[in-house]
């Protein structure tokens, strides 16, 4: 490859991280989201049940539940998921229409629900949820 091929590839390659800081967000940002599921009034810890962050048919991250209905998902999503908000956060699903779902399956039986709002104080920095479903008995057939 000749000197001037490789200077402006080097310069493209400088310049893709530069665009992606200038977006106001970074190019992926972590997520953390732990919870627990549960079944009835009596909140009985629901043990082997299936927890996906989904967008569309694609599955994102998922996570079983432990003895306690405990589960734990950690993965990245793009920063075109998250806008600029006030006093430089960044925000995901302030309008409650994300691409992305919670999707859990117990016993064969699923159900969607909606993706947290995420914040985050600073470009790049992770975000967390903590989420607890309280499903209806008749979702699940055997709880722990």
């Amino acid at each position: 490859m000749d000197r001037s091929l490789r200077r402006r590839v080097g310069h493209a390659l400088l310049l893709v991280p530069l665009l992606l800081g200038l977006s106001g967000c970074s190019y992926a940002d972590r997520i953390f989201l732990d919870g627990r599921l549960f079944v009835g009034i009596g909140r009985t810890p629901v043990v082997g049940a299936t927890i996906r962050v989904v967008n569309g048919t694609n599955e994102i991250a998922s996570a079983r539940t432990d003895e306690f209905g405990e589960w734990h998902l950690d993965f990245m999503m793009s920063f075109a998921e998250f806008r600029s908000g006030t006093r430089g956060r960044c925000i995901h699903n302030d309008d409650g229409n994300s691409r992305y779902r919670l999707r859990v399956e117990v016993d064969g039986t699923t159900k969607d629900f909606p993706f947290p709002r995420l914040v985050v104080r600073t470009a790049g920095d992770p975000a967390y949820a903590t989420i607890l479903f309280v499903l209806e008995p008749p979702l699940v057939v055997n709880p722990a």
